[in-house]
């Protein structure tokens, strides 16, 4: 069974939420019971919906980030840094700039399009 592939936000949820109930069965009951108010639960829960066979997939056959969402979260990462070391009149800022666009330079060669950061 091949590792189901998911968005950041949702598989740091699963991790969130594996730490808090210590047992799959937990995850997957307390999505089916929609009672829980924890916010790692409303990501996975409003990522599966009610496909709890997609759920129960991820949580057997593992999961594994997709690599677009690693490359836009570091992007948004090196633009946050440029931004924060601009507010503060730092000359750093254009060290997290290059790295930036050293990202969309090599999304462009690689003929590659992701959502958020060359599209």
């Amino acid at each position: 069974m091949e590792k189901v592939k998911l968005p950041l936000k949702v598989a740091k949820a699963i991790d969130d939420a594996r730490a808090n109930y210590g047992s799959d069965f937990f995850i997957l009951a307390e999505a089916y019971e929609g009672k829980n108010d924890a916010t790692y639960m409303d990501t996975i829960c409003g990522y599966f919906e009610d496909d709890y066979d997609g759920l129960m997939r991820a949580l057997v056959a593992g999961f594994e980030v997709d690599p677009k969402d690693l490359v836009r979260n570091y992007y948004k990462d090196l633009k946050l840094a440029e931004e924060s070391e601009a507010s503060r009149g730092s000359s750093g800022q254009h060290q997290f700039r290059q790295g930036w666009q050293s990202v969309v330079q090599t999304l462009e060669y690689l003929g590659i399009k992701i959502e958020g950061i060359n599209t």
